[in-house]
């Protein structure tokens, strides 16, 4: 399962139960990469919108399968986090509010960095990790 989330440089994931930000160039990024489907919640659904790779569930960690992705806005992807082979972290480069953080579950090797600009950030950082 690939893991895919948004993270401030202090890992922070949100504020209040709220996200901290959203950038649509990293949306429209993400649905581009995705080979399979992606689950969320209905909260993050909300964000994407309608898309035909999207799946949206209060379930979605428990109904993806191995070879799809999830995208996760709070911690609770640790419920399943023996079923991640690879994490895609998207980094804001800046600092923001935040009282939920990202934690690595397990040992990561960092793969890939790549920066591009957003719609509502001037740099959005990508991070690509696997076991």
């Amino acid at each position: 399962m690939t893991l895919v989330t948004c993270v401030d440089d202090r890992m922070g994931l949100q504020f209040n139960a709220r996200r901290q930000s959203q950038d649509r160039v990293l949306r429209e990024n993400l649905l581009k990469m995705v080979q399979t489907s992606l689950y969320m919640s209905p909260y993050s659904g909300k964000m994407f919108g309608v898309n035909e790779k999207i799946v949206v569930s209060e379930d979605y960690l428990t109904i993806a399968s191995p070879q799809d992705w999830v995208f996760s806005e709070d911690n609770s992807y640790l419920s399943c986090s023996d079923q991640i082979d690879r994490i895609i972290l998207f980094r804001w480069n800046r600092h923001y509010p935040s009282d939920m953080h990202f934690i690595f579950p397990g040992q990561w090797r960092l793969i890939c960095t790549e920066d591009f600009p957003g719609s509502s950030h001037e740099k959005i950082t990508m991070e690509i990790y696997e076991k």
